[in-house]
């Protein structure tokens, strides 16, 4: 069969790139000098098939396959961090790493003329008939087609040319992906696209590959759908599905190439010392190109490549790109392979097409928690909520999540929000992301990752709100309204002050406001309850452990009694019923008040309305940066309490939290300065109304 030689490459290709550079624990993906198991390269090879052990519990459940191991060769040659890059059956999973954790020493990898840790992977294949007692299974073999090499060769390369294609001067070669099925048939025929813009972004991929022509792919795709039946594969002497790809030759050429090319002869070309050696070569050989590592790229890379008459490889193209760097890199390894054992079809030597899938795989290390990969796949999705425009809020909004066994987005979670519509707005967004493909989705399920989503407030924010208003009938207070507690704001103050002061932590003289913010569902009822930030204060004379325990039982405390809240009314958007968040304050003092506390609503019929300009705005122009931050590299958001009164005036402005003591000064600053707000109404009349709002401090 053509060679789909779907070898997912470990060793130097997919495994460890190199580390964090701390002393004597550096583990590298490439040295001066690579470590070596025995005195020839094949004496690895030679190893593994005399040590493996062959499971029982693998041979009744007729599993077979290649386990792939990855582990790091030692400062004095010593095999480190075992474990399993690519599983087959779990019996064999576990032989695989007895026999690897067995081995004797290497001859360790030297960089800077030091002995170096390097990582590394091998492959681990088990066949029936091959250190197994059941030697009366009959090997497994792959889809064939029933007809002749002569017959798939036309097929392929003189297909019928589609005339929009050929006049928009279009031709290349489509790869497609189809499934022969256990009778033979021929089923979901598709053609390989480049990778979607998501998927290039989150691998930080530069493709060097322009797309074929639509008419082209779809062409090919019926091409393929309308051979006849193939002889399915075979497990155990069973048949079996299988997945087949084959490339489908545009030439616009009139005249057909010089030497006939084939895709199945009567006899493959044969790498010496098989599969595995080939593997092992390519292992070896690949050095993941510095630039692609620096800048994150990693992929699988499509190769076209021909071993000619005299077993040597020629004709080596790339078909799905990934960087430029890494498209060079496997071209070169490529075209060092030694010469195979030509083919053979009717008793003469022939040429045969190979299609090789080579995986350039940066460690799964560098791979969580990268947020840039997905800003540019997300920041054309974005639709700036009106509220959140009305309000002037901008700022990021953290996500956490991961990705399903098909490749979407799924588990979405907000860590860190700015408002119920921006972080509503940031999930659709990144639930609504195009998946990765269901490879790269096998390899990243069960890992979690988090990202940051910007918000930031277009220039022509006040016209832009205006259009939206005008646009969808609304007035700015009739489109959005806040959960409402039962019995309005003020009784939700009165619920709050009555919340119980814990004796641990008035014995520890802990007091001040704590703030928790509380995520309302559809419904109204209260869901989730964290601590937003606190003002705390401990006196300091108070150990640090006595402290802890007790901010941790008032924390505790304050989500027990907020759990015990009756169903609120839901947040509405446009009048529809919607999950949302809101932040309630809770203050515990050592002396009770001398007078009754005003009300202080925590939301109102009519929230304030900042005069020009809001605190995004201001903050964008009038903040000073201090020094002491500057030389300290502090940045991120001071979060503000303040209370806006009746008559719109800021008082009682207070630190939740800051990055660096520095920014705090000045954000208070920026806030006492702000004009006067159209004051908050609740029930028809202004009422105070309090306000946690972002300051942001960028460093340019």
């Amino acid at each position: 069969m053509l060679g789909l030689l779907a070898l997912c490459l470990a060793g130097p290709t997919a495994v460890r790139a190199q580390s964090k550079p701390k002393a004597d624990s550096t583990v590298y993906t490439y040295v001066e000098k690579m470590p070596q198991f025995g005195k020839e390269p094949a004496d690895l090879l030679t190893y593994i098939g005399k040590n493996i052990k062959y499971p029982a519990a693998a041979i009744m459940d007729r599993a077979q396959g290649t386990v792939f191991v990855g582990f790091t060769v030692g400062l004095t040659g010593q095999v480190e961090d075992v474990h399993i890059v690519k599983t087959a059956h779990p019996s064999l999973d576990a032989a695989a790493l007895q026999m690897v954790r067995s081995m004797p020493a290497w001859e360790p990898g030297i960089q800077g003329g030091k002995p170096a840790r390097v990582a590394y992977t091998v492959p681990v294949t088990f066949r029936f008939g091959q250190g197994t007692k059941d030697t009366q299974l009959p090997p497994p073999t792959n889809a064939e087609f029933a007809g002749s090499a002569e017959e798939l060769h036309t097929l392929l390369n003189a297909p019928p040319y589609p005339e929009a294609a050929r006049k928009a001067g279009a031709s290349g070669k489509a790869v497609v992906v189809f499934e022969v099925s256990k009778t033979g048939q021929i089923l979901n025929p598709h053609a390989l696209t480049p990778l979607s813009e998501t998927e290039q972004s989150f691998m930080h991929q530069k493709s060097q590959v322009p797309p074929l022509h639509p008419a082209l792919l779809a062409a090919a795709e019926a091409q393929i759908g309308c051979m006849r039946a193939w002889k399915p594969a075979t497990t155990s002497g069973s048949s079996v599905a299988s997945f087949v790809m084959l490339p489908v030759t545009y030439r616009l050429a009139a005249t057909p190439a010089p030497d006939t090319v084939y895709a199945v002869t009567d006899q493959l070309p044969e790498f010496p010392g098989g599969i595995e050696a080939m593997t092992g070569q390519l292992a070896r050989s690949i050095q993941y190109p510095k630039e692609a590592r620096q800048e994150q790229a990693e992929g699988e890379v499509l190769l076209y490549f021909v071993v000619n008459k005299l077993g040597k490889v020629e004709q080596a193209e790339v078909l799905r790109s990934v960087h430029p760097a890494i498209d060079a890199e496997a071209l070169r390894v490529i075209k060092t392979l030694p010469a195979f054992a030509p083919a053979m079809h009717h008793g003469h030597p022939a040429k045969v097409a190979f299609l090789l899938p080579l995986p350039f795989v940066l460690p799964s290390a560098s791979v969580i928690n990268q947020p840039t990969r997905f800003a540019p796949a997300l920041s054309k999705k974005f639709v700036y909520p009106t509220e959140a425009l009305r309000l002037g809020i901008q700022g990021k909004v953290f996500l956490d999540f991961s990705f399903d066994s098909t490749g979407y987005v799924h588990n979405v979670r907000v860590t860190n929000g700015l408002h119920p519509l921006l972080d509503a707005e940031a999930v659709a967004a990144l639930e609504h992301m195009a998946p990765v493909s269901r490879a790269r989705a096998l390899q990243l399920n069960g890992q979690s990752f988090s990202v940051p989503i910007s918000f930031k407030l277009p220039a022509n924010a006040d016209r832009l709100l205006v259009e939206r208003y005008a646009n969808e009938g609304l007035q700015p207070a009739a489109a959005f309204k806040p959960a409402e507690y039962p019995g309005g704001p003020a009784a939700l103050q009165a619920f709050l002050a009555a919340a119980s002061y814990p004796a641990m932590a008035r014995a520890q003289q802990v007091s001040g406001r704590i703030f928790m913010t509380l995520t309302i569902d559809e419904a109204g009822w209260v869901k989730k309850i964290e601590p937003f930030h606190s003002s705390l204060a401990a006196a300091t004379t108070t150990a640090a452990k006595a402290r802890t325990d007790a901010l941790n039982m008032l924390y505790e405390a304050a989500r027990q009694y907020l759990m015990e809240m009756p169903q609120w009314k839901p947040a509405l958007w446009n009048g529809k019923a919607f999950a949302s968040t809101i932040t309630v304050p809770l203050t515990y003092s050592m002396l009770p008040p001398s007078t009754p506390e005003p009300v202080v609503y925590t939301y109102a019929d009519e929230m304030p309305v900042p005069a020009a300009p809001s605190v995004a705005a201001a903050s964008s122009h009038r903040l000073m940066y201090p020094e002491a931050a500057l030389r300290a590299r502090a940045e991120g958001i001071v979060w503000v309490y303040f209370v806006v009164d009746e008559q719109g005036q800021v008082v009682q402005p207070a630190i939740i939290s800051s990055p660096h003591p520095s920014l705090e000064a000045e954000a208070l600053k920026l806030i006492g300065g702000l004009r006067k707000y159209t004051p908050g109404r609740h029930g028809g009349k202004p009422v105070k109304v309090a306000v946690v709002t972002p300051v942001p401090f960028t460093i340019r």
